[in-house]
C-alpha cells in the first residue's frame, strides 16, 4: 500500500434515521405512518377506530348537574364500542359505535330522554365520513320525535289546567248571567254587570293564552314538517322565526320557553300576536311612507 495515502476503515451504510444525532431538515416531510406497513415489525397492529360518534355537550344555559356518561351509555339500546369522558370544556363525553344503527338509536334515545327531562346534555352525531343518507335518516327520526312531543304538549297537562280554569269561570259566568235576568235594584244590577265583565275578561285571557301557546307550537311544527302555517289552521303572523338547518338544541329551548310562558300566565303573552301585528303594521306604514307608496 502506498505510504502517501491514509488508511480508510470501511463502515457499513446505515439509514440516517438510525443515527443517534440525526435530525431531519426543517423543510422535510415526516416519514409516512401507514398502519398497514408492517415491514419493521410483522406483529405490529393498530386497531381500527369506531366509525360513528355521539358527542354529549353541556347545556350552555345551565341545566343542572352533569349526568354520568357511563349511565347514559348503559341506557342505549345498542351498547357503544366504548365511551370517553371529559372533565372540562363544553364536551363532556362521547359514545363510540362501529355500526350506524347503534349511533342512530343512541342520538334519538338521548334526545328522547332529554325531552323527558332525564338529563341536561345535548347529543350530537359526528363522523369522520359524512354519508348524506345517514344524516337524512337521523333528521327524519328527530323530526318525528319532536313533532310527536309538540303535539303531546298541545293537549298536555298545562293546557288542560288552563281549560279547566276557564270552564270554572264559565260556570260562574253562567250563574251571574242568570241572576241578571231577574228583577233587582240598580246597585245590585251594576255589581252583577261588573262581575260579568270581569269574568268575561278572565275567560278571554285564559283562552288567549292557550291559543297563543298552540300558535307557537304550530309554528314549530310547520317548520319541522316543512308545511305552511295555513295547513295548521293558523291565519295570523308567524310568532317564531327560524333560519337555516335544524338546530335541535335551539328548537328545544323554544319549546321550553313557550311552556314556561304558558305556565307563568302573564297577560302580555296572551296578547303577543296582537302586539306583533301592531308592530308589523307600523313598519309597513313607515316603509310605505319612506318609499312614497
Amino acid at each position: 500500500m502506498d505510504n502517501n495515502h491514509s488508511t480508510t476503515t470501511f463502515r457499513p451504510h446505515r439509514p440516517p434515521e438510525l443515527h443517534r444525532r440525526f435530525y431531519p431538515p426543517s423543510n422535510s416531510r415526516p416519514f409516512p405512518n401507514n398502519r398497514h406497513n408492517f415491514a419493521g415489525n410483522p406483529h405490529r397492529h393498530r386497531p381500527s377506530l369506531p366509525d360513528f360518534m355521539v358527542e354529549l355537550f353541556r347545556d350552555q344555559r345551565g341545566g343542572g348537574p352533569v349526568p354520568d356518561v357511563k349511565a347514559l351509555a348503559d341506557q342505549c339500546k345498542s351498547a357503544p364500542e366504548s365511551f370517553k369522558t371529559y372533565r372540562s370544556g363544553a364536551l363532556t363525553g362521547a359514545l363510540l359505535f362501529r355500526q350506524w344503527a347503534g349511533a342512530l338509536e343512541a342520538v334519538v334515545s338521548l334526545w328522547e330522554s332529554r325531552l323527558d327531562g332525564a338529563h341536561s346534555l345535548v347529543p350530537r352525531y359526528n363522523s369522520v365520513v359524512v354519508v348524506p343518507a345517514n344524516l337524512q335518516e337521523l333528521e327524519d327520526r328527530l323530526v318525528a320525535l319532536f313533532a310527536e312531543r309538540i303535539r303531546r304538549l298541545m293537549e298536555g297537562e298545562e293546557v288542560k289546567k288552563w281549560n279547566e280554569k276557564r270552564d270554572r269561570v264559565l260556570v260562574e259566568l253562567g250563574k251571574v248571567s242568570k241572576l241578571l235576568t231577574k228583577p233587582k235594584n240598580v246597585r245590585v244590577f251594576n255589581e252583577l254587570k261588573d262581575k260579568e265583565r270581569g269574568l268575561t275578561c278572565e275567560k278571554d285571557l285564559m283562552e288567549r293564552r292557550v291559543k297563543e301557546f298552540k300558535s307557537a307550537m304550530n309554528c314549530i311544527l310547520a317548520y319541522l314538517e316543512k308545511k305552511s302555517l295555513e295547513e295548521f289552521g293558523e291565519d295570523g303572523l308567524q310568532v317564531l322565526s327560524f333560519d337555516g338547518k335544524f338546530n335541535w338544541s335551539l328548537i328545544h329551548s323554544m319549546i321550553l320557553r313557550e311552556c314556561r310562558r304558558l305556565e307563568d300566565g302573564l297577560p302580555i303573552y296572551a296578547y303577543r300576536q296582537e302586539i306583533l301585528q301592531q308592530i308589523h303594521s307600523q313598519q309597513v306604514s313607515i316603509n310605505s311612507f319612506s318609499f312614497g307608496f
